[in-house]
C-alpha cells in the first residue's frame, strides 16, 4: 500500500522518538490521489489491464529457496515447552485497514481470554504471564536501519510529505495508549466470543449462552476500554502486573489494536516487529524463558527495505507515479529477504536466552491469501500456496478513487458487503508465507478476507498451547 494521501498525524501514543505529527501541506501534491489505496471501492477487474511493462518475472522471490530451507514436520512434542507467552501484534495502520482493525478486536479479545481466563474445571489459566504489545507498520521511509533523510533521498519529496516524513515513522515503538484517549470504547462481536459453562471468557458482566458470549444489555457495542499501558506507566499489557483481570487484559488488547489508519504507506511489516524486539527500552517484553509470538495483520506485502535504491527505481521515480504501488515487489533486491528477517526475530531472542532461543518463535499472519486449503494454516500445509494462480504478482491496471489508471498488483482475495462495495481487497502476501514455511508447524497464515477470524484465533491459541507446559 503506497498511498501517499494518508494523513501522518496520529493521534495514537506510539511512545516513538520521533514526531509523528507532519506539518506538511496534505495538499502540496496534486498528483497524490495517484498513489490511492489498493483497497479502493471501485472493482477490481475494471480496466483490468494484462499488459504492462512491468518486469514479466515479477513473482521471482528475493531468496533462493530449495525444500531444505522448509520445515515439514509437524511434530511440536520434542520442542521446548514454556510457561510465559509474550504475544506481539504487528498491526497494519495504513489506509485500507479500518475495516480490518474492527474485526480485529473480537479475534484479539478470544485469544487473550481463552489464553488467560481460568477454566473451573483445570483449577488454572493456560498461562498466568502474558505479555501483550502492539506495534504499526510504520517505518517511515527507512531503509537499512537508516532514518529518512529528505534532503538526501531520491524519493519524491511531494509524496513523502503525505503520510512518511518521520524519518523512522514508529520505529517499532510500542503503542501505549489508545486513539481515543478519553472515554475510548471498543466494539465485540457477542457471537463469535465462545464459552463454556466452565470457562466464561465473556467481558465482565456478559452472559455465556450456548457456548457464545452475550451482552445482556446491548449489542456488543460501546464498550469502555480499561485503563492503557499508559494510564498505568507501562509499555504494554501484563497479566502479572496486577492491573488488569483477564477480560480486561484482553479487553485492553483489543481497544489497543485500534491504531488507527495514518500511517506510511510503504508499510515494513516484518522489519517492525525485528525493531520492536530489538529496542533496548523495551527489552523487559521479550523474556528468555518465553515463547515469542508474531502476530502480522495486513492487507499488503512486506517492503522491508535493507537500501535506498528502491527509490531511484523506474517504478518511483515515474513521474505520474502509476506504477509505485508496484514498486517494492519489482525490486526485491531492495528489501531483506525473508531469511533474513527471519534471523532478526531469532537473533533478538538468542541475545537473551543462546542458542534456546531459536526454537522460541511463532510466526501468523491474517493476510492476502485465498481463502482455501493451500493457503491457510500452519507452515506444513502450505508447500502448494506460492504456486497458486491468486498467489502470482500480476499487474494489472485499476482506476483511482480521483480517476485514471495506475498499475497494481491484482488482489489474492477480496471481501464484498451486501451492496457489492469492496471492502478488503489485499495484496499476495508471498513473504509471510515463505517465513510460515520456514517455521512449520510454528508457522500460520490465515486469510484477511475472511469476515470471521475464529477459526484464526483458536488456531493461534491451540499453537501456543502445544508449546507451553
Amino acid at each position: 500500500d503506497s498511498d501517499s494521501t494518508a494523513d501522518s498525524d496520529s493521534t495514537a501514543d506510539s511512545d516513538s522518538t520521533a514526531d509523528s505529527d507532519s506539518t506538511a501541506d496534505s495538499d502540496s501534491n496534486s498528483d497524490s490521489d495517484s498513489n490511492s489505496d489498493s483497497d479502493s471501492n471501485s472493482d477490481s477487474d475494471s480496466n483490468a489491464d494484462s499488459d504492462s511493462n512491468a518486469d514479466s518475472d515479477s513473482n521471482s522471490d528475493s531468496d533462493s529457496n530449495s525444500d531444505s530451507d522448509y520445515v515439514t514436520d509437524t511434530d511440536v512434542t520434542n520442542l521446548p515447552k514454556y510457561n510465559k507467552v509474550d504475544l506481539l501484534v504487528v498491526m497494519d495502520n495504513s489506509n485500507s485497514m479500518a475495516e480490518e482493525q474492527n474485526i480485529l478486536s473480537t479475534s484479539v479479545y478470544s485469544i487473550i481470554s481463552y489464553l488467560t481466563t481460568t477454566d473451573e474445571n483445570m483449577q488454572t489459566a493456560i498461562t498466568n504471564d502474558l505479555h501483550v504489545a502492539i506495534v504499526s507498520t510504520d517505518m517511515g521511509l527507512s531503509a537499512g536501519g537508516i532514518p529518512y533523510d529528505q534532503n538526501n533521498s531520491a524519493f519524491p519529496s511531494s509524496l513523502a510529505a503525505q503520510s512518511c516524513l518521520d524519518p523512522m515513522g514508529d520505529n517499532g515503538n510500542f503503542y501505549t495508549s489508545y486513539v481515543t484517549t478519553i472515554g475510548a470504547t471498543i466494539d465485540i462481536d457477542e457471537n463469535l466470543v465462545l464459552c463454556s459453562d466452565t470457562f466464561n471468557s465473556c467481558p465482565d458482566s456478559w452472559n455465556c449462552t450456548d457456548n457464545t458470549c452475550e451482552d445482556p444489555v446491548g449489542d456488543g457495542t460501546g464498550i469502555l476500554c480499561p485503563p492503557s499501558p499508559l494510564d498505568n506507566s507501562l509499555e504494554y499489557f501484563s497479566s502479572d502486573a496486577g492491573y488488569w483481570t483477564p477480560s480486561n487484559l484482553a479487553l485492553g488488547t483489543s481497544c489497543l489494536a485500534k491504531i488507527g489508519v495514518n500511517g506510511c504507506g510503504f508499510e515494513q511489516q516484518l522489519m517492525s516487529a525485528a525493531a520492536a524486539l530489538k529496542t533496548t527500552s523495551q527489552s523487559s517484553f521479550i523474556r528468555s524463558d518465553s515463547l515469542t509470538v508474531i502476530l502480522v495483520v495486513s492487507d499488503e506485502e512486506d517492503c522491508s527495505l535493507k537500501n535506498d535504491d528502491l527509490f531511484s527505481s523506474d517504478e518511483v521515480q515515474d513521474n505520474d507515479y502509476i506504477n509505485i504501488n508496484i514498486a517494492c515487489g519489482e525490486n526485491p533486491d531492495s528489501l531483506y529477504s525473508t531469511a533474513e528477517m527471519l534471523n532478526m526475530f531469532t537473533e533478538a531472542k538468542v541475545a537473551i536466552a543462546g542458542e534456546a532461543g531459536k526454537q522460541s518463535i511463532l510466526f501468523a499472519a491474517i493476510t492476502g491469501v485465498p481463502p482455501k486449503d493451500e493457503c491457510e494454516g500452519t507452515g506444513v500445509a502450505l508447500s502448494q500456496c506460492l504456486s497458486q494462480p491468486e498467489m502470482q504478482k500480476t499487474v494489472i491496471q485499476r482506476e483511482q478513487s480521483s480517476g485514471g489508471l495506475a498499475y497494481y498488483y491484482d488482489y489474492a482475495c477480496t471481501r464484498y458487503d451486501g451492496e457489492g462495495k469492496l471492502i478488503t481487497g489485499a495484496d499476495p502476501g508471498r513473504r509471510y508465507v515463505d517465513i510460515a514455511r520456514r517455521l512449520g508447524p510454528m508457522g500460520y497464515i490465515y486469510s484477511i478476507c475472511n469476515s470471521d477470524w475464529t477459526p484464526a484465533a483458536e488456531a493461534l491459541t491451540d499453537m501456543i498451547i502445544s508449546r507451553l507446559e
